[in-house]
């Protein structure tokens, strides 16, 4: 349907804009009618799973997130570790960071975080983003292999 309105029309043309929607729907509704459902079928649809169960399965688990100046632990991994000082360590070979309980001194958790630029730059540390890391009962500490550049 075509519609065309010169200058003495155009007073009514609010009174038929909304019509003129309706049928165009209706046209676009009758052309979608005609596809052919054997053509719809022979598409290749990917079905949709939602990550939410990954998302809590990974959030029982020890996260240790590693920035530019600082080391984030999430709940679980300051829970495993219950002390609010620790100790840093490095291993070059394996690329693997130890967070263990300091009994004396060490570093300070504020909250969730753990200031480490000190220790970043002794070790030439340039890792970003989060990891999972594995807790040792017998040492008392959290392993956390370091595997991916920034």
């Amino acid at each position: 349907m075509v519609f065309r309105a010169d200058a003495s029309q155009s007073k009514y043309l609010k009174y038929f804009l909304p019509f003129m929607f309706i049928y165009s729907f209706e046209w676009l509704y009758l052309q979608l009618e005609r596809v052919n459902v054997q053509e719809v079928k022979k598409l290749a649809f990917e079905v949709y799973v939602p990550r939410r169960s990954e998302r809590k399965a990974r959030a029982k688990l020890p996260m240790v997130k590693l920035s530019k100046n600082s080391i984030v632990l999430n709940k679980i991994a300051r829970e495993r570790l219950s002390s609010n000082n620790i100790q840093l360590a490095y291993d070059q070979d394996s690329r693997t960071i130890r967070i263990k309980p300091a009994e004396s001194g060490g570093i300070l958790i504020k909250k969730t975080k753990i200031f480490g630029k000190g220790f970043f730059k002794q070790f030439g540390i340039e890792f970003k983003g989060a990891f999972p890391a594995t807790y040792d009962e017998q040492e008392n500490a959290l392993y956390v292999p370091v595997t991916r550049q920034a």
